[in-house]
């Protein structure tokens, strides 16, 4: 019996080694393919349980009807027109949120990549414009969104501090409900997990991560312990301020057997309500005052002898910068460089998200292979 027990775990271990090994740059054809069943055992899946909700076939789909026979009859086109525009602007902000969070730390950080910067456009335009006249909302989709004065020679007060906060609300709560709802993933393979009687590989790693004795094990313990005391109220706690280990809640709830209605309210309020204001207010204040930043950097430059320039040096040089990017104004002959680094930072990151999460999912799709496999052999010992 021990022996046919060690036979199984050395198996274990080469399959797992074996399932290291499935990437794209080490096996690409087997990576796209295991991929690309997952994805289309998905859209059946997807496919299958919206067709089958009440709220499917006796709001959507009648919606959708009428939409289109407005839009291919040509009636009513503003209407139509307007859909289409908010459509587009809630999945392009609500997608982003999903695709910072989902995954087990693997998300895509497009909220520094998209949602901040879209909120200092907002301030930088509202200081050029002397006014909030002036259209942002078509930040999205990669467009050319200059965001130009409707009113340029306006010669009222700046704009209140609420007023544009106000402004970027929208479109930072449609961000903050996105990352609430990436956050389903772990808690559903957790729970899963629980109702079947076995751990998944990753959320075994996760929650080993709680048993160190360093400090941000100990932390993590905390965070699990926490939640399990407060249910509702610990997970809203856990969920209103940018958390990195968050997906451990979600695994820990999927774990306690916690609703599944009781995880996402609570994640969707502390994100999507609280923590996603609490950054707009901070960047909104931040980006109206920037000779806080401006000063902070040169008392921090002045603050080490080692460092070869002056703090009134990097001021002026955060005041150029500051001054390029808000007014707009450009030397003659430039090509824009920083914009160009930061468009091809951007699809780094975008490129690094969507091979990890090729990976991730080719690997787990061959885990159950692999499972299948053990539980074969097991029986027949």
């Amino acid at each position: 019996m021990a022996k046919q027990e060690t036979s199984v775990n050395a198996m274990k271990a080469e399959l797992k080694r074996k399932r290291e090994n499935i990437t794209l740059l080490q096996a690409p054809f087997t990576t796209l393919y295991l991929f690309t069943l997952v994805v289309l055992d998905y859209i059946k899946y997807l496919i299958t349980s919206i067709l089958k909700s009440p709220l499917t076939q006796f709001l959507l789909l009648p919606a959708l009807a009428g939409y289109g026979f407005l839009k291919y009859t040509g009636k009513q086109p503003e209407e139509v027109a307007l859909v289409d525009f908010w459509v587009s602007y809630v999945v392009w902000w609500f997608g982003l949120g999903v695709l910072s969070s989902i995954g087990l730390g693997s998300g895509m950080h497009s909220g520094i990549l998209f949602l901040f910067p879209h909120i200092f456009r907002i301030v930088s335009a509202s200081k050029k414009c002397g006014d909030m006249n002036f259209e942002s909302n078509c930040d999205m989709w990669w467009q050319d969104c200059d965001m130009h004065c409707n009113t340029p020679n306006y010669s009222g007060p700046e704009p209140e501090f609420v007023t544009l906060l106000v402004r970027t609300m929208l479109p930072a709560m449609l961000w903050g409900a996105g990352t609430a709802t990436g956050e389903i993933p772990p808690y559903l393979v957790a729970r899963a997990a629980k109702l079947s009687g076995e751990m998944d590989e990753e959320t075994e790693e996760m929650i080993a991560e709680t048993k160190g004795n360093d400090l941000l094990s100990r932390m993590k313990r905390d965070m699990v312990n926490f939640v399990e005391k407060y249910g509702f109220w610990g997970v809203l706690i856990m969920s209103a301020w940018p958390n990195a280990a968050f997906d451990l809640v979600g695994i820990c709830c999927g774990q306690l057997g916690v609703s599944f209605m009781t995880f996402y309210v609570a994640t969707l309020i502390g994100k999507a309500f609280i923590k996603v204001n609490g950054q707009a207010i901070f960047f909104v204040y931040w980006f109206r005052n920037p000779e806080i930043v401006m000063d902070f950097f040169a008392t921090t430059v002045d603050s080490f002898d080692f460092i070869p320039i002056s703090g009134d040096s990097v001021r002026s040089k955060l005041q150029v910068a500051y001054n390029s990017v808000t007014q707009g104004e450009m030397n003659e002959g430039e090509e824009g460089w920083a914009k160009f680094i930061g468009e091809k930072v951007v699809v780094g990151f975008i490129l690094m998200f969507l091979i990890s999460t090729i990976q991730q999912f080719a690997q787990h799709r061959q885990k159950e292979y692999d499972d299948a496999e053990l539980q074969k052999l097991e029986k027949s010992k």
